[in-house]
């Protein structure tokens, strides 16, 4: 986890990745870069709105 000027940030590469810190969160943004497969962004998003 990174803490800088008060926000928190993971870099995480897959869903297995996911924290309860993370699904604790009551905004979460998610940013990908353009070669990130957009299945691994679909799989995570999906992860996160699990319960």
């Amino acid at each position: 986890m990174v803490l800088e000027m008060g926000r928190k940030a993971w870099h995480i590469e897959e869903a297995a990745e996911i924290t309860n810190e993370m699904r604790q969160c009551a905004i979460l943004g998610i940013t990908a870069g353009a070669s990130t497969p957009s299945s691994l962004v679909e799989s995570i998003v999906d992860a996160l709105q699990q319960e």
